[in-house]
């Protein structure tokens, strides 16, 4: 009986000392992190408005976010064309052969060393570049596009177009839409309705272009939500068009249209207000799973740049850049006009064989396209301009990258309503050095330009006088001297959610349709 109850005892002293050991590592154990939320979005979206200074992000990226991106069968080998691989004999024409044998489909290219003297150029819908992954797939260019092409066409400048512009890879096209309507009564930024001079012809699914003209500074001003001096070069070119928004349709009524869309901008009839057709000749094509790499040569500086530049975007709609590695480029990828909807992902730009504090021009640079999503990056080098908006580009995202010490290049020309997200930016010491013309285009940014989760382990620079400029838990940026700045000084890895474009799609697929 005694010994019984001595085992009880000891029992319970064991169940006490455990309960004791729980409570004070419990104790131990270092609090729950304080999750923070943004005034302007919330937990999941409840604070958002459409009209409100944080834009709607959710459309960037191939599909508008909602297809995954396509995986066309093989067309055509390069190797059945006759190219070796084998990074002496020169395989440009096999290449050339290959890509003019595709109505559609994917080229494909074998694991070898490519060496190629010719640009390789994209003008038709349906054609993808696959190799078999980067470091296994390389094409090699040892020559510029100075070289190959000649000098740069003079009407782009005295510092030559191959110094900002062209590719080796080149894809090409244009919007052969034509003009349906007119808008013919005002509407506001964040508004759905668009009240028409016809809506015949038009159907619910349909893409349409939303264009608007300026020839004074009442549309700059409003881009900029200030007055401000467009610039002469820009007043020169305002008659085309200031804004080229391309938006679905959700339902057509007796004299006008629902668009899926909330409206970047204002409509005003000064503006002349026009829908377009949507009618893109270059859509669903692909550079994929490869890597482009150029001679070892030291970099020729800023402006001077011969053109060993990787992949070139002009005027396409719907396509993606995939798992691409570029080495030792002047400029990695870099486009030109009004793009949109595109998926650059997966992109590592070093230049490992060229010495100096800044080995190129152009990491990544966004010149006109709009809704076009830059994610998973990796930039192991410092580029003069690491990451640019230019010209009127909006509704870009950039997320999930890392630099060295990267820059947001904004190169004037008013790029608008672009968001950087979820990035870790290292030092941060180059953060606002910005480019562009030092006159005639204008501001470096016009408004709403957003800045959500940026991670830097140093002092940023201080930063600059955007208009509506907003700044969600930035790393050392704890306020903002300018009035119209919104700044939420949140610790970076207590801020949910981490990626505002995630958040903002996940949002819009999740909704049921009205």
């Amino acid at each position: 009986m005694m010994k019984a109850l001595r085992v009880v005892t000891v029992l319970a002293l064991l169940g006490l000392l455990a309960g004791a050991l729980v409570h004070f590592l419990r104790r131990s154990e270092p609090p729950a992190a304080p999750i923070r939320h943004s005034g302007l979005w919330g937990e999941a979206g409840e604070r958002w408005d459409a009209a409100g200074r944080l834009p709607d992000f959710s459309f960037a990226g191939y599909g508008m976010g909602q297809r995954p991106i396509p995986h066309p069968p093989v067309a055509a080998n390069v190797r059945d064309f006759g190219a070796k691989g084998d990074g002496v004999s020169d395989d440009s024409r096999a290449f050339l052969e290959a890509i003019a044998a595709v109505k559609r489909g994917a080229v494909a290219i074998p694991q070898g060393r490519y060496l190629l003297t010719q640009v390789l150029r994209i003008d038709r819908p349906g054609l993808v570049l696959r190799g078999e992954g980067p470091g296994r797939t390389t094409l090699y260019f040892p020559k510029s596009l100075r070289e190959i092409l000649g000098p740069a066409p003079a009407s782009h400048g005295d510092n030559g177009y191959w110094s900002w512009g062209g590719g080796f890879i080149w894809l090409t096209g244009e919007d052969r839409g034509t003009r349906i309507a007119d808008v013919v009564e005002p509407a506001k930024r964040g508004d759905h309705r668009l009240v028409l001079s016809t809506t015949d012809g038009l159907a619910a699914g349909q893409l349409v272009r939303l264009v608007q003209y300026a020839t004074d500074g009442s549309l700059w001003e409003h881009l900029h939500t200030r007055p401000v001096e467009p610039g002469p070069d820009l007043v020169k070119w305002a008659h085309e068009r200031l804004v080229d928004f391309v938006t679905p349709i959700l339902a057509v009524e007796q004299t006008a249209i629902i668009i899926e869309r909330p409206l970047r901008v204002d409509v005003r009839p000064e503006w002349k207000p026009t829908v377009f057709s949507h009618e893109p000749t270059v859509t669903e094509v692909g550079i994929e799973e490869l890597s482009i790499e150029f001679a070892p040569v030291p970099y020729a500086g800023h402006l001077v740049e011969p053109g060993n530049n990787g992949i070139f975007l002009e005027h396409i709609h719907q396509f993606w850049i995939c798992d691409v590695e570029i080495l030792d480029a002047d400029s990695g990828i870099v486009s030109d006009g009004p793009s949109c909807f595109g998926t650059i992902s997966g992109v590592r730009l070093a230049n490992d064989r060229r010495a100096g504090e800044i080995t190129g021009h152009h990491g990544i640079s966004l010149e006109g396209p709009n809704d076009v999503l830059v994610t998973g990056f990796r930039i192991e080098t410092r580029f003069t301009h690491d990451l640019t908006v230019d010209a009127l580009s909006n509704g870009n995202v950039f997320s999930k990258g890392r630099g060295v010490d990267l820059c947001f290049d904004h190169h004037t020309g008013a790029p608008y309503e672009n968001l950087f997200t979820d990035l870790d930016v290292g030092p941060g010491t180059r953060l606002w050095v910005n480019g562009g013309p030092a006159a005639g285009w204008g501001p470096h940014s016009a408004a709403r330009e957003t800045f959500w989760n940026i991670r830097a382990t140093d002092q940023p620079m201080p930063i600059p006088a955007y208009p509506q400029l907003t700044i969600i838990a930035m790393s050392g940026v704890n306020r903002s001297e300018y009035s119209d700045h919104w700044i939420e000084a949140i610790d970076p890895s207590f801020l949910q959610p981490q990626d505002l474009h995630l958040a903002q799609l996940r949002r819009r697929l999740s909704r049921v349709p009205q």
